[in-house]
């Protein structure tokens, strides 16, 4: 996940991190891109295209929103969930090459 932060928990580098389950469909995860980018106000600026957190990746690109939802609304399972397309993490994704696919 990009390292642009977001929050101070997100600078800081302490977890817990939202991010979008490698599982989920393009068209779930562009839902959440959409909705989030409706609702967190420079939550999608650093995830255009030739901006800092731009990846051609959905579940990276979806995973910096949906984490900035997480924090903006509070760290809470509920502000994960994303209609099962979202996990927590402990461990810092931008530092790990883990796929995150867990039931």
């Amino acid at each position: 996940m990009c390292q642009v932060a977001l929050a101070s928990t997100i600078l800081s580098g302490k977890g817990p991190w939202c991010v979008a389950r490698a599982e989920a469909t393009r068209e779930a995860l562009q839902a959440n891109i959409d909705y989030v980018c409706g609702f967190v106000g420079g939550a999608c600026g650093a995830i255009l295209e030739g901006e800092s957190c731009y990846s051609t990746d959905i579940v990276m690109q979806a995973s910096y929103p949906m984490n900035a939802y997480f924090y903006y609304y509070g760290p809470t399972e509920m502000n994960c969930d994303f209609n099962g397309t979202g996990i927590i993490i402990t461990f810092d994704p931008s530092k790990s090459t883990l796929i995150i696919n867990a039931n």
